[in-house]
């Protein structure tokens, strides 16, 4: 089930309006969009009396329009919330790779490099033997 919207979530989040920069935010208004936020689909007749306004054909548009304001900004936030940056998923990349996998990566070509290794020394030395052959056989002529 849903989680119940609390009065003070909702002060808290029409003092962040613009419209409500400079001017008081009053109880019984943040109340009313909270029962709206709370039953969207309820008919004003099933109000409460306490929440009610005095004048009986009053619409109630603006407790309606910013109950739908709060519920797209709750709805903005989750998908912010879930969202991966760009570099928080190259992080996780780079810390899988260089954990175990990147271990066992190693292991897997050590063997590899140490017989290039082998085979490039291996050059060199034989190199330094054709050098050397040739050089022996220039002091004999």
């Amino acid at each position: 089930m849903k989680r119940r919207t609390t009065l003070k979530e909702i002060k808290k989040w029409m003092k962040t309006l613009e419209e409500n920069r400079y001017k008081r935010i009053y109880n019984a208004d943040a109340r009313r969009v909270t029962w709206f936020v709370n039953n969207p689909l309820a008919e004003v007749e099933t109000m409460p009396k306490t929440l009610r306004k005095k004048w009986k054909m009053t619409e109630y548009k603006r407790e309606k329009h910013l109950a739908k304001k709060y519920l797209e900004n709750l709805l903005k936030q989750k998908r912010e919330r879930t969202k991966i940056s760009e570099g928080t998923l190259r992080q996780m990349i780079r810390e899988i790779i260089e954990g175990e996998e990147f271990d066992k990566v190693k292991e897997k070509h050590k063997g590899e490099r140490e017989q290039l290794k082998t085979r490039h020394e291996d050059e060199k030395a034989g190199a330094r033997e054709k050098d050397f052959e040739t050089r022996q056989k220039e002091l004999k002529k």
